[in-house]
């Protein structure tokens, strides 16, 4: 956010940011926000408008613990003007509740589908899942590391000649494992490590994920050849979730889950609306018909690639609060 009153350059600002943005040579689209102007606004702009007050307005209540005086502060509007703002976007005096948006689902290849799930409030999208559904019996699965650091998405897709690269799991300083691993049947990580959450199993007769709750993360390794703890369970085999997390880290985040048929679904979100509670809650709702899920990772190594066939997805994250 660019604060400061009118006429004080902030839109000069914007445009400085523009030019050495990512994208400097897509077009820099000015929306005036004002209440005037936003009365004014072509539909299209106004429904930005209100996705833009949405989401700033969610984010705030999450960071002041749905302290509205606070989130008011934050904002730099008085409280009385934050709840007339509430009540004209139709959201509730705390932080906002997401709901799942129309989506279909496209097959690449027999057992690869792919689909964008956008992520509503108040009809308005704050966010969107990249999503990827895979049948385990149809493709292997790998898990890799590289401590050096030294390889990012494109080297990966290169080096496997991988239909698909998702990042995941935890590292510490020197690039090694925080959690235990295994990378076609190299055990790497620590050793002695005690899980209550969740990990990814890949062996020749079962793919998915394993509840730690009720089993040591050695026994749910046996005869993998690739698998990887990781933390924490958004969604266990009773719907609950096992997130002790602070609701105010808000990132890109990445997650893998099953359905009740045993498919594979891979998530990446494009922007950081979620904290881990509040994307354990959405998962509980959305319809993938999700019966357990397991975090990877957030923040700006949160990333997604597929290459199949002519179709191509390149996501990396940016955002972590």
């Amino acid at each position: 956010m660019i604060p400061g009153p009118s006429g004080t350059g902030k839109e000069l600002v914007a445009r400085a940011l523009h030019k050495i943005g990512a994208h400097p040579g897509a077009p820099f689209v000015a929306v005036p926000c004002g209440a005037g102007a936003a009365a004014d606004a072509s539909p299209y702009a106004r429904r930005g408008i209100a996705a833009l007050e949405t989401r700033m307005i969610g984010e705030a209540l999450v960071r002041s613990g749905n302290n509205r005086s606070e989130a008011a502060r934050v904002l730099g509007i008085a409280r009385v003007g934050l709840l007339k703002k509430i009540d004209r976007l139709g959201l509730q005096s705390s932080a906002p509740t997401a709901q799942p948006g129309p989506y279909e689902w496209w097959e690449l290849a027999q057992g690869l589908e792919v689909a964008e799930l956008p992520v509503l409030v108040a009809g308005s999208e704050v966010d969107r899942v990249l999503l990827t559904r895979i049948d385990p019996a149809l493709f292997r699965f790998e898990v890799h590391s590289a401590p050096a650091g030294n390889k990012g998405l494109d080297d990966w897709m290169t080096e496997l000649s991988a239909i698909l690269v998702i990042n995941g799991s935890y590292y510490a300083r020197k690039g090694t494992p925080d959690t235990p691993f295994l990378s076609a049947g190299r055990p790497l990580g620590p050793r002695d490590y005690r899980s209550r959450h969740g990990a990814f199993v890949a062996s020749d007769d079962f793919t998915g994920i394993r509840d730690l709750a009720s089993e040591r993360w050695e026994t749910a390794f046996t005869d993998a050849h690739d698998a990887m703890v990781s933390y924490p369970l958004l969604l266990s085999g009773d719907a609950s979730s096992r997130v002790r997390a602070d609701d105010r880290w808000l990132a890109n985040r990445s997650f893998i889950g099953q359905d009740a048929v045993g498919n594979i679904i891979l998530g990446t979100t494009t922007d950081a609306f979620f904290s881990l509670n509040r994307l354990a809650a959405f998962l509980r709702t959305a319809p993938l018909g999700l019966t357990i899920a397991l975090n990877l990772d957030g923040g700006p190594v949160a990333y997604q690639a597929i290459a199949l066939g002519a179709y191509r997805r390149r996501f990396c994250g940016k955002w972590e609060t």
